[in-house]
């Protein structure tokens, strides 16, 4: 039983790591149209399939390397609407699964680092991270993240700063 146990979750890894790779593909990959399928089988599949597919998601958010999906969001992904909230349903998703929070709020973290780099990640944050807040919870917990967030050097990252101004905009009169 444990040996069929681990090899139930090499499987799950290796299927979660070949789904994430479809996210992180190089030029030309068509990640748009991935992002879609991800978002139907949240809806249209299994419960094992909609872990599977928050899982590579999340996956793919957390890394950081050239040609990630933060740099392709940055760079056109943002610019195409119905990319831009597939995206965001499934940052959503992710952060409001129980399974999946704490990684989630992990890639975010990679998003922001990203972002304290590179000007165009820093717009296209600011563009999705007010698509993330659907309730009073789903502020807050974006607000303690960027709150707690510590750069290499232990303070806060000053585009954490910023990013909590678009999070909690000053009214308007």
């Amino acid at each position: 039983r444990a040996r069929a146990d681990a090899g139930d979750r090499a499987e799950r890894e290796n299927l979660t790591e070949s789904a994430a790779l479809l996210l992180s593909g190089g030029p030309g990959r068509r990640r748009g149209e991935v992002l879609s399928e991800f978002v139907r089988l949240l809806y249209q599949d299994t419960a094992a399939v909609r872990d599977l597919a928050l899982g590579a998601f999340v996956r793919a958010c957390d890394n950081a390397e050239d040609g990630a999906l933060v740099g392709w969001y940055a760079e056109s992904g943002m610019y195409e609407a119905d990319a831009a909230g597939d995206l965001a349903t499934l940052w959503r998703t992710a952060l409001n699964d129980r399974a999946h929070t704490r990684p989630a709020l992990d890639a975010l973290h990679t998003w922001v680092y990203v972002a304290g780099r590179r000007a165009d990640a820093a717009r296209a944050l600011e563009l999705l991270l007010p698509a993330l807040v659907v309730t009073a919870d789903d502020r807050k917990r974006l607000d303690h993240e960027l709150r707690t967030l510590r750069a290499e050097d232990g303070r806060r990252p000053p585009l954490a700063d910023h990013l909590l101004t678009v999070l909690h905009p000053a009214p308007t009169h």
